[in-house]
């Protein structure tokens, strides 16, 4: 949901190409707005998707916290992983602001619309934590981590590209 998102509102004019009735994203029918969930969503499936994720999973949080800043400092939206020992759920960073000790990452949670979590990465304790976080089980609260291996980001474009998805054209 966080890729449709990002595309509308990075590209407001395509939602023509998704309905011929709606001028906006809440004028979506039902079975529109489940098609282009479904369809972005089966994206992530992509060898081209899972090799960046795999790249920057690795990566410590305060070199995620610099490409987010880099990103979105050339005006480039990026989806944010975020992984738990039993789930995953995809983010979407829309700014952010470095200090010396941390960066702070506001976040568009599809799970929580009207509220803005903040990522926040300590750079001297590679500790991070999002709060408020919704997990999949949709308990609220936060979450947090030290080290590696618990976010990764992919840069919206790579998804953008439809040539990447012939497996999906008939979808």
């Amino acid at each position: 949901m966080v890729i449709l998102a990002a595309r509308l509102y990075k590209h407001p004019a395509n939602i023509a190409q998704i309905s011929k009735s709606a001028h906006n994203a809440s004028q979506l029918s039902q079975d529109e707005a489940e098609h282009q969930i479904a369809f972005w969503w089966a994206t992530q499936l992509s060898p081209t998707i899972g090799l960046e994720s795999l790249r920057t999973v690795g990566l410590k949080p305060t070199e995620i916290g610099r490409l987010i800043f880099e990103s979105l400092s050339r005006k480039e939206m990026v989806s944010l992983g975020v992984y738990t020992e039993t789930s995953g759920h995809t983010v979407l960073p829309i700014s952010v602001d470095e200090t010396e000790t941390q960066f702070v990452v506001r976040l568009y949670d599809p799970n929580q619309p009207r509220v803005v979590p903040k990522l926040i990465i300590n750079k001297s304790t590679e500790k991070w934590s999002i709060t408020p976080y919704v997990a999949t089980t949709g308990t609220r609260g936060s979450i947090q981590w030290t080290g590696p291996g618990r976010l990764d980001i992919v840069p919206i474009s790579l998804r953008s590209r439809l040539g990447n998805w012939s497996l999906l054209v008939d979808f």
